[in-house]
């Protein structure tokens, strides 16, 4: 999932998941490829992201044999 911002915007995250099996995690990645948040298995939280640099900001999602739910909402402002 990809979201441009510009330098200043504010993207706010909310992440919760059920993981039942398997590996799991997600990410959010500025568009120098900088790690900004990290949300594991079976966590709910909130992340809020200020743009450093104009550009694509990146909500990467892996899972390795993973089973189970997420819940994933951004808003904007």
């Amino acid at each position: 999932m990809a979201s441009y911002l510009k330098t200043g915007d504010v993207m706010n995250i909310s992440f919760s998941s059920q993981i039942t099996s398997g590996n799991f995690a997600a990410v959010i990645v500025s568009p120098d490829k900088t790690v900004l948040a990290r949300f594991e298995a079976d966590e709910t939280k909130g992340a809020k992201i200020t743009a450093s640099a104009e550009g694509d900001y990146f909500v990467i999602i892996a899972g390795e044999s993973a089973a189970g739910s997420i819940e994933l909402t951004r808003t904007f402002g």
